[in-house]
């Protein structure tokens, strides 16, 4: 008995340590057929990324009363017959998960409800439902309390309503708006954002380079963020992945200040022993950029132009080639960068986890996410030129206080959580930028060049992710930092507010600023 026993725990040890992936992709009747993808794609794929396309295969399969097998072999009709201009019409999955399901059922003969259909293909008539079911709601709900009101006010006053109105409306739309995203979550699936294993490694064709855009104040504070570019390497160590601090000086009451000198040659330092500690045949993985401050007028200060906004269009346009720029301080030299495709940013306090550089180009490269710009029309029509990735909150920040501890939320990585719900992603295909994720440099620089006048916008993320249309990766996370205090909190948010303020010329009157020329 003692021997049997032993011999079972045994061979379910085994069981549990085989690769079973492997042996289902190999018995697999609909993995074989998909293999067969004409644009070769689908065998470059990650596993929970044919994973999503195996469930939508058999989501089809269970609506449609069709075999699965079928249903692949006629997505591979429609791409073997699809236009070779049009490459990703050419990968099988355009036909599973993308828009090209409606020739898929065309292909299947499956009827369907035109109408209907039409409304949940438009985006213009999504936003218009969601938006407009919002306010209807919220003036119902608001004219219930109101009503509500009425019939117990013995001695009624006009004024009193007016103001009641406008109390009422923000927490009104507040749960308006929870409750519809809860069920717009609820009812449908996530939209997961496929992606290339490069189990291979990253090519020089996916070649990125990570950047941190950020202001240095001290030599200690210069050490700090040299100490995360080693760390965010070490965890990201691959061929063809460079980073770059994008590191002005802090603003100043004239154009040189006495520790500058000092700040820039510690780091300039500081970024050498890196290189010499990691580069290979003497081509440097770490570089250091830094721009004269220039007199502001509107600030009335000397300030880097732009700050932010302006270090990441400079970059994007010193790796195309233009050397009139304002980077005074360059530690090495550029060739490598100047061959980038892909563009990691990431604030000053945000982590990059292990391997989450991989995933973000990986999913960058895949051929149904790949930007494809209209020229006419000046607009990313389907892709995306850039990826923003889901941000956690650091453990270690969230318990520093007791602030942080009740507002951060729950924080650490799940590892358990794959791709999640979100509103924006899953009903309308687009994300929105909070200034960390990837963006492919030269759609990010064809979108963005000369559209935003000097001194005209404080918080640029959200305009960057609407030009250049941003996608939400949901399962690759990285991780920031939470407030400690109640104070640093409420700079931060009312920093997000007044930066929100001044893109409103771009919603009423087509991004023609009028009014808002500030940047205060």
């Amino acid at each position: 008995m003692q021997i049997s026993i032993g011999n079972s725990i045994n061979s379910i040890r085994k069981i549990e340590a085989m690769n079973w992936r492997k042996y289902f992709e190999k018995l697999s009747c609909v993995e074989s057929l998909l293999l067969k993808d004409p644009s070769l794609v689908y065998g470059k794929m990650d596993f929970d990324s044919k994973d999503y396309y195996r469930s939508e295969i058999e989501r089809l399969s269970n609506k449609f009363k069709l075999p699965e097998s079928f249903i692949v072999k006629k997505a591979l009709e429609c791409a073997k017959d699809a236009d070779e201009k049009e490459a990703y019409k050419k990968h099988v999955g355009y036909y599973l998960v993308d828009d090209g399901i409606d020739i898929l059922r065309l292909n299947l003969n499956i009827s369907k409800n035109k109408k209907k259909n039409k409304i949940l293909k438009n985006k213009s008539a999504r936003v218009f439902l969601y938006i407009n079911g919002i306010i209807l709601s919220t003036v119902l709900l608001v004219f219930l309390f109101l009503t509500l009101s009425l019939k117990n006010d013995h001695d009624v006053r006009v004024w009193r309503y007016i103001l009641a109105v406008l109390v009422l409306i923000v927490p009104c739309s507040e749960i308006v708006v929870s409750i519809l995203n809860w069920s717009i979550n609820y009812l449908s699936h996530p939209r997961f954002v496929p992606k290339i294993d490069l189990k291979k490694g990253i090519g020089e064709e996916n070649r990125t380079v990570v950047i941190i855009p950020t202001i240095i104040n001290n030599v200690k504070r210069a050490k700090e963020l040299i100490n995360h570019m080693e760390i965010y390497y070490l965890s990201n160590r691959f061929d063809n992945i460079y980073f770059t601090l994008l590191g002005d000086l802090k603003d100043a009451k004239k154009d040189k200040e006495d520790k500058d000198d000092e700040i820039l040659e510690f780091t300039l330092n500081e970024i050498k022993k890196l290189n010499n500690k990691y580069a290979k045949d003497g081509e440097d993985i770490f570089f250091y950029l830094c721009r004269p401050r220039k007199f502001n007028p509107k600030e009335g200060k000397w300030i880097a132009w732009e700050r932010k906004r302006g270090k990441i269009m400079e970059f994007n346009a010193l790796l195309k080639g233009n050397s009139n720029t304002s980077f005074n301080v360059i530690s090495g030299d550029l060739k490598n960068l100047k061959k980038v495709k892909y563009v990691i940013t990431l604030d000053a306090d945000t982590k990059l986890p292990r391997n989450s550089a991989k995933k973000l180009i990986g999913a960058m490269a895949h051929i149904l996410n790949r930007p494809v710009i209209d020229k006419k029309k000046d607009r990313v029509v389907r892709g995306y030129g850039l990826l923003q990735p889901r941000i956690g909150v650091d453990v270690i920040s969230a318990n520093k206080t007791m602030f942080s501890r009740i507002f951060s939320g729950e924080v650490g990585m799940d590892i358990y959580t794959k791709a999640i719900s979100d509103v924006y992603q899953d009903l309308f295909a687009e994300g929105i930028f909070t200034g960390k994720g990837i963006y492919d440099l030269d759609v990010f620089d064809y979108m963005l060049k000369d559209k935003v006048k000097e001194n005209s916008v404080l918080s640029h993320d959200l305009l960057e992710g609407s030009y250049v249309k941003a996608g939400l990766v949901t399962d690759i996370e990285l991780i920031d930092s939470y407030p400690a205090y109640y104070n640093s909190n409420s700079k931060r948010i009312h920093r997000w507010v007044r930066g929100d303020w001044q893109l409103l010329p771009w919603i009423f009157q087509g991004g023609v600023l009028t009014g808002f020329q500030d940047g205060n």
